[in-house]
């Protein structure tokens, strides 16, 4: 992480969780009901019109607007999944085993988490503030096309290019979980002091029981980023 994250966002606490010797696989019966049970359970407890101004929301909206983003227009990953999922309508997509997995504890916990193909990943993972002369690769655009990523917005980057877009907004294709993974990296992100210390570390046990029971994982560790001066 560089020192300008340090210095311009002291609120952050990060867990990054590795997984290795996977089994990942397609939805199954389990993962698809841990989202629709996440998605019971974030109903209950939020509506629609009460989710933006949500402490574990408004925060989101603080941070990106530090970077010039907009959170109207770039919900944080969380936002975005909860508004999904709060739509009497619809239903939160599956996407496979262990995307379903992490998304029905980002949904349990109203926090960003993110998972990302370890073996895609070239160099350094760091994050950052952009250059103006990072390129990202869009996951859910068909072509090949890439875009620059502005000057000052935070990413998350290897040595060949940016994995996530203004913090946690959205992934790229190189890196996103698949199928086929097989050692994997997870980023749990809190930006508040109701979300550090204690319940950050459920979250990583949570997760760390679920690669283990239902993703496989030989060996999963992590490493807690403390940003700032939250209790642990």
């Amino acid at each position: 992480m560089s020192d300008a994250i340090h210095d311009i966002y002291p609120e952050a606490t990060i867990a990054v969780i590795v997984a290795l010797g996977l089994s990942n696989g397609p939805t199954n019966a389990k993962s698809s009901k841990a989202l629709a049970d996440a998605t019971v359970a974030l109903r209950a407890a939020v509506d629609t019109d009460g989710l933006r101004d949500h402490p574990k929301i408004a925060c989101w909206h603080e941070i990106y607007k530090r970077f010039n983003a907009k959170p109207r227009k770039y919900p944080c990953s969380v936002e975005a999944l909860a508004r999904r999922a709060l739509r009497p309508e619809s239903a939160v997509p599956t996407i496979n085993r262990l995307v379903d997995f992490y998304n029905a504890l980002s949904l349990r916990h109203l926090v960003p988490i993110g998972g990302e193909d370890l073996n895609a990943l070239q160099g350094v993972l760091e994050l950052r503030p952009a250059t103006g002369r990072e390129s990202f690769d869009i996951a859910d655009d068909s072509s090949s096309n890439e875009v620059i990523v502005p000057e000052q917005e935070v990413i998350w980057t290897d040595d060949l290019g940016v994995t996530c877009r203004r913090w946690n907004w959205r992934q790229g294709r190189r890196t996103r979980l698949t199928e086929e993974t097989q050692n994997a990296y997870f980023i749990v992100d809190t930006v508040v002091p109701s979300t550090g210390g204690m319940e950050i570390m459920q979250i990583v046990k949570e997760l760390t029981d679920v690669l283990r029971v239902h993703g496989g994982a030989a060996q999963v560790g992590y490493r807690l980023i403390k940003v700032g001066n939250l209790p642990l």
